[in-house]
């Protein structure tokens, strides 16, 4: 019925964070989304796969793919 889709946030990061989404999907291909949302397009309703508001989740995916890990990439 082309009614918009009622968008409720799952995740929110700290106003003093940077996330560029194309940057990461640049770097990860078709398989981006799923590795902070996990696969969503198997979900019935969306919901917190992983807890990508906690650093330690960027920056162990940052550490097994040997990527920038200096603050100020994502830190303003």
């Amino acid at each position: 019925d082309k009614t918009p889709i009622q968008w409720v946030r799952v995740h929110a990061l700290a106003r003093f964070a940077h996330f560029p989404h194309m940057r990461h999907i640049k770097a990860l291909g078709p398989t981006a989304c799923m590795t902070c949302h996990g696969e969503v397009y198997r979900m019935p309703q969306v919901y917190k796969v992983n807890n990508i508001t906690n650093m330690g989740f960027c920056i162990t995916c940052h550490l097994q793919r040997d990527v920038n890990r200096d603050c100020t990439a994502c830190h303003y």
